[in-house]
């Protein structure tokens, strides 16, 4: 199905100098370096291997002998190669803002204002629908499985550390968090690069419990009796945090970041935007906007994971 361009303003007077368009959340997740990104793999994706020992340190003898066990396995990082093809007409700009810009021919050119914008939006909109592909994607003709859907289905992770539990607000965040660091590995505290990566609506809830406006016990006065001053520090009993655009609402993932794997082709396609100018290829006053790239995640071991779902409201 062909693109719609839509055109509703009713402005009359002379194109401005710029587009506006409504402010987009950024790929959260690769801009904040909270995965390991693997480039250069393609369809039908890579495997990664996995090396684990038991104890090998054993008592001394004159002899070599060969003590513990190395576990070698894998895991698959499967990526898809998707897309974005978009398409509209010149003249649907000839009675809107940008005609004198276009010039007074009948073969009339893209006008420069509207390339320079429809990059910039494909760029914020394509970083937030992979960010989203990235936590809850589910496998299709348009999306790959993402972290939480891998989670949702891996019956490695441990029960403990898989939890459950109420929307999370204001009142109950410092619980729920709580809850989550209990139930971390002590070894991924002490010795992991370890992520807390949290969706926005907890992260919101988080401020405010610091700033005074939840309960468990915080106080009216606030963090530090600063409640309206400044962001409070997002992390948790030292713990780094991060807030997620595409995590599903509620949910909590505490995870290893060289554990959590972003796969890729070539990573500058994702900053590769094609406009093709149609009037000298098939006779038409279309324009056509393409994208295309490789995208998949996975994560290495289940038992290094903790994971909240939390109720939506």
């Amino acid at each position: 199905m062909a693109t719609t361009t839509s055109i509703t303003t009713s402005y009359a007077g002379k194109f401005a100098g710029e587009y506006i368009f409504s402010a987009l959340k950024a790929g959260d997740t690769l801009a904040k370096d909270i995965v390991t990104v693997k480039p250069n793999v393609k369809e039908p994706g890579v495997t990664v291997k996995r090396l684990s020992t038991d104890g090998i340190i054993k008592g001394s003898s004159c002899d070599f002998s060969p003590t513990s066990t190395i576990t070698l396995d894998d895991r698959k990082l499967v990526v898809k190669k998707l897309q974005v093809n978009l398409q509209t007409c010149k003249e649907d700009f000839e009675v809107d803002w940008d005609e004198e810009s276009m010039g007074s021919s009948a073969f009339t050119d893209l006008p420069p204002s509207f390339e320079a914008a429809i990059i910039e939006y494909l760029q914020a909109r394509v970083a937030q629908d992979n960010d989203r592909l990235i936590w809850q994607g589910t496998d299709g003709a348009d999306e790959y499985d993402g972290f939480t859907t891998l989670i949702a289905a891996d019956a490695g992770i441990p029960a403990a550390q898989d939890l459950s539990g109420a929307f999370v607000d204001k009142d109950n965040v410092i619980e729920t968090l709580q809850n989550v660091y209990d139930a971390i590995p002590d070894n991924m505290i002490y010795q992991g690069d370890i992520v807390i990566a949290v969706a926005y609506n907890v992260a919101k809830a988080y401020q405010q419990a610091l700033s005074g406006f939840g309960t468990a016990g915080l106080g009216a006065a606030g963090y530090q009796n600063n409640a309206f001053v400044g962001e409070k520090p997002l992390d948790f009993l030292g713990l780094p945090m991060f807030a997620v655009s595409g995590m599903p609402t509620s949910d909590i993932v505490v995870y290893n970041r060289s554990e959590f794997w972003f796969g890729t082709g070539v990573l500058s396609d994702w900053n590769e935007i094609r406009l093709l100018d149609m009037a000298d290829l098939d006779a038409s006053q279309n324009i056509r906007m393409v994208m295309r790239f490789y995208g998949g995640v996975q994560y290495a071991f289940s038992e290094n994971i903790v994971y909240y779902n939390g109720a939506e409201s």
